[in-house]
This record gives structure tokens, C-alpha cells and sequence, in this order.
């Protein structure tokens, strides 16, 4: 009976802070929205691109960056709230430009870098000041090992350097150098740095999203989406490799001067699985049949 009682209390507050914030009737978007963390999936409903979520399906790829930035130690979660520490970092370098806080707890407390901009209803909306845009590049990479030695956490690692795995290193080295162990972090210092080389135009959709950057000298662009077998990525109309970078994220190639980047999602079944899925399928199928001829 008493958790009869608190789950109707969580949902009458739930459904009524609903009713006190805006829903978008976009289909396009160019950055994200973070929440506060007591409601979880608030996006859904406002129809925002969001950094918290709680789903029962998850990608390998977001659920390792996810471990890494600290919104979760194990993989086994399904909820996944962005956490307290490191939240304005966090929220920098996954393209978020608003910061919405509908809890009437004061002790919540706001990300590193948000300036309220507008409060109604007990609904309040912070913007980013260290707003990036969604597509940047770096100066240089880091190494997971390096990550791991250093004492800063690995979200500020994210925004100083392109992290990479062993494999994925040999590849960045032709074009970036590598970035020594970081000792010390300022997130205002660290967003203009990412500033200075970023998409002058980004659009997603429902299948993939689009890009525009002007560069001076060739360099990799990051992109805070998830590396799923199910992307396909052109740069200036052709067909290019998407790295694995900070820890399950996208990055792309693009050389000097203007570049087009579209990434298409294929969708969700790739075909390997779905050989596998035909294979096991037929042997279901054999197996029945064959049963059913021992029963005659």
C-alpha cells in the first residue's frame, strides 16, 4: 500500500510538470536538452533530443560512453541519468544548449556553466554558456591509457582530446598529434578551444543528419552519436570511414577547405544478423520437421 501511494504521488507530479513545459512540434533538430534527473524520458514527452534517458534496449556503443563519462559504473543499467559530477562538461560536449529543471528540490543543483534564462510554472530553463555545436574538432588526441593516468576525469579528457583506442590511434596519427597526459582543466578554456573549428551548420532528423564545416587544414570531426553498424557517412558526396572515438562516439575525415558530411541510418538489422537470424530460422525449422516425421 505505501508504494501504491508514492507511485501515484510520482505520477500526478510527473503528469503535472508535464503540463507546464513546452512541446515542439520540430522534426529537425541542432542540439540537445538535459533534464533534471528525477524525470528521466522527459524528452519523449516535450520532443526534445535529450542526454538522459531510461530505455530497456541498449547500443554497446552508447552504454560504453555512458560507463566512461560516469553516468553509470556497470553496463547493465537501463538508466542511465546524466550525473551530478562533471554535468556541464558532460553536457558541453554532447551539443546541450538548455538545461530544464522541473523538481522543487533545492538541493538539486544547477550544471557548471548554465545561466537561468527563463522561469514559469516552477519550470526553469537554464542555457549553456559553453555551448558547442553539434560537429567539432580537436587539436590533437589522447590515448585511453593516457586518459586513465591522468587525474582528470574522462568527460574533461573528452573535451581536451580526441580519446581513441590502440587500433583506432594509428589512424588519427597521420592527421593529429598526440596530446601529453592533461594535468588541468577549465571547461570555459576547453569549449573555445572546440569552438574554433566547428560545423557551421547541423540539422538531424529522424534517419541520420547532415553538416557543414570549413576547415583550414585536414582534421577529423566529432560527432556525439553512437558508432552503430547501421551509419553510412559521406563526406562531399563520398563514401567515407567513421572512426571510433571517445568511447563508442563518431568521427569522420575531412580535409581542407568546405566539407558536406551526411550520415544515413541503414537501419537497425545488419545483414550479418540477419544471416544469422535466416540460419537459425532453418534450423528451427529442420529440426521441427524432423521431429515430426520420427512422431509418424
Amino acid at each position: 500500500m505505501l508504494y501504491q501511494s508514492y507511485h501515484a504521488f510520482e505520477m500526478d507530479k510527473y503528469l503535472h510538470d508535464l503540463r507546464n513545459v513546452t512541446v515542439s512540434a520540430q522534426t529537425e533538430f541542432t542540439d540537445r536538452t538535459d533534464y533534471s534527473s528525477d524525470m528521466l524520458n522527459f524528452s519523449l514527452f516535450s520532443n526534445t533530443p535529450s542526454v538522459s534517458s531510461y530505455h530497456s534496449l541498449q547500443n554497446e556503443h552508447s552504454v560504453r560512453f555512458a560507463v566512461a563519462a560516469g553516468y553509470s559504473d556497470t553496463a547493465t543499467v537501463v538508466s542511465f541519468p546524466c550525473p551530478d559530477e562533471d554535468r556541464g562538461t558532460i553536457d558541453t560536449l554532447l551539443s546541450v544548449r538548455r538545461y530544464v529543471d522541473v523538481s522543487d528540490d533545492p538541493a538539486v543543483s544547477v550544471p557548471e556553466g548554465f545561466t537561468l534564462i527563463a522561469e514559469e510554472n516552477g519550470v526553469k530553463t537554464y542555457e549553456n554558456d559553453n555551448y558547442l555545436p553539434m560537429g567539432f574538432c580537436y587539436d590533437a588526441y589522447l590515448t585511453e591509457e593516457a586518459v586513465e593516468q591522468s587525474d582528470l576525469s574522462a568527460a574533461q579528457c573528452m573535451l581536451l582530446g580526441l580519446v581513441a583506442d590502440e587500433e583506432t590511434v594509428q589512424t588519427l596519427s597521420d592527421t593529429l598529434p598526440e596530446l601529453e597526459t592533461p594535468d588541468s582543466f577549465d571547461l570555459s578554456d576547453a569549449a573555445d578551444d572546440r569552438r574554433a573549428q566547428c560545423t557551421s551548420r547541423f540539422t538531424g532528423t529522424s534517419s541520420g543528419f547532415s553538416a557543414e564545416i570549413t576547415l583550414d587544414s585536414d582534421n577529423y570531426v566529432f560527432f556525439s552519436v553512437p558508432n552503430d553498424e547501421g551509419w553510412r557517412a559521406t563526406v562531399n558526396g563520398e563514401l567515407t570511414e567513421i572512426l571510433t572515438v571517445n568511447y563508442g562516439l563518431c568521427a569522420v575525415r575531412c580535409e581542407a577547405g568546405n566539407s558536406t558530411i551526411e550520415f544515413t541510418y541503414r537501419g537497425c538489422l545488419p545483414v550479418r544478423q540477419f544471416r544469422r537470424c535466416r540460419f537459425l530460422f532453418l534450423f528451427y525449422f529442420h529440426c521441427a520437421a524432423g521431429k515430426n516425421r520420427s512422431e509418424k
